[in-house]
């Protein structure tokens, strides 16, 4: 099991993150060099979500994702949407396949649920646009700091 997915994980926010990355093989900095500072800065905003959620990188820790931003973040509906609907979000679907992802979707309604009640026992809704202050933070201080507990 990778650390950063432990409640009481000791990693930093930031070797967390590095984790994750080395964990999807995504060490390189080819498509970095080529995106805009948005989305480098939404890619790493849904890195962070990763790791201070404690979320897999598989179709179900992606739903995670979705719904920790929704309900635990202050992410806006507008930024969510165009993260949705960018060619990068949108190939990937295609890959996945609709029906697939149809079917996950509705498995983890009973998740969505349980994450939504979570995330109305936390402390505070975490300010994503500020996580480069957390960087250095360890993962099991910023989770009790907010009230996180991993589903």
């Amino acid at each position: 099991m990778l650390k950063y997915l432990q409640q009481r994980s000791e990693l930093t926010l930031l070797e967390g993150i590095q984790e994750l990355r080395k964990f999807e093989g995504n060490t390189d900095n080819d498509m970095v060099q080529t995106a805009t500072d948005e989305f480098i800065a939404k890619l790493e905003g849904h890195d962070v979500i990763h790791c201070l959620f404690g979320c897999s990188t598989d179709v179900l820790g992606e739903i995670k994702v979705h719904l920790w931003m929704v309900f635990g973040t202050n992410t806006k509906i507008a930024e969510i949407k165009s993260v949705l609907g960018s060619r990068d979000h949108q190939d990937t679907l295609k890959d996945i396949g609709h029906r697939i992802l149809l079917k996950r979707w509705l498995y983890a309604l009973p998740l969505a649920v349980k994450i939504f009640i979570r995330s109305r026992k936390m402390s505070k809704k975490y300010a994503i646009e500020n996580f480069q202050t957390d960087l250095h933070q360890p993962l099991f201080l910023l989770r009790s700091r907010y009230g996180i507990h991993i589903v």
